[in-house]
């Protein structure tokens, strides 16, 4: 089944996908619907919700929003409150900034990683970047900043792949402005018109364990301790980018195409 989305405010479209969503669990079982019988949502447009509340890092709040306005593409802030209330439906793509990924999960609790997950699998496109990429895994051991412990949280699990660091080889600050990526993929849609190597910037970010993960591609790898820190994957209908550096730092023109070209992708505007 194929629900087409007009990208506005519009209660009954949001009804319908949540009545379909319901009896599909229902039929299905807790365990969730087979591939074919997920409602398909075709979106009308391109349209990114750019996650802003206090879960996100004030620098990565800038600086994200910065890159995303030189992306030319059309975006609008949404909170974990909009998405409680349904309103993700209206967009393409969620991007989620780097932050903490327990306060990410306790502010969108039970509800919104619920919703999260129904709208990627139905065919919403996902984008997490460092502690946003942690809180999208299905599992992780990430130690935040300062090796501290973070407290318990429930991953987002739309990504079978798991998530560690920080990164060993940056230590002992973990941290580099100018952290060069080799991309190792060039045919994925994403990475295809990159250098060889980019740059950004490496802030304690997480690496990538794909092994469980059969629908995972790793697309660059850091040359300092050669771990994969950028994947895509896909969660039934929903594409997924994650990260574990910050491109939106650096903002240079490589920076720019890469989270253009992962908006798109996410988008399925090759569809």
């Amino acid at each position: 089944m194929i629900i087409r989305i007009k990208q506005m405010r519009n209660p009954g479209i949001l009804f319908i996908f949540v009545l379909i969503l319901a009896i599909s669990s229902i039929r299905c079982g807790k365990n969730g619907p087979a591939d074919n019988d997920i409602p398909l949502l075709e979106f009308d447009s391109l349209y990114v919700a750019l996650y802003m509340d206090d879960a996100v890092w004030a620098s990565c709040s800038y600086y994200t929003e910065k890159l995303l306005k030189e992306t030319e593409l059309p975006y609008n802030l949404i909170n974990s409150n909009d998405i409680k209330q349904g309103k993700l439906i209206q967009y393409s793509v969620l991007l989620m900034p780097g932050g903490p990924p327990n306060l990410y999960a306790s502010r969108l609790g039970d509800t919104g990683r619920s919703i999260i997950r129904d709208w990627v699998r139905s065919g919403g496109g996902f984008i997490g970047i460092s502690g946003a990429a942690v809180f999208a895994v299905q599992a992780s051991d990430w130690q935040g900043l300062n090796n501290e412990p973070l407290p318990n949280f429930e991953n987002l699990g739309i990504s079978r792949s798991s998530a560690s660091g920080p990164i060993e080889a940056f230590s002992p600050t973990f941290q580099d402005m100018h952290s060069a990526i080799k991309i190792v993929n060039k045919q994925h849609a994403v990475t295809i018109e990159l250098p060889d190597t980019v740059y950004s910037m490496y802030d304690h970010g997480p690496m990538f364990d794909i092994k469980n993960d059969s629908k995972a591609t790793v697309l660059g790898r850091s040359i300092k301790g050669d771990v994969p820190v950028i994947i895509t994957t896909q969660f039934d209908n929903g594409r997924i980018f994650l990260t574990g550096l910050h491109h939106e730092i650096l903002s240079d023109q490589n920076s720019v195409d890469l989270m253009r070209n992962a908006i798109m992708w996410c988008s399925r505007v090759d569809q």
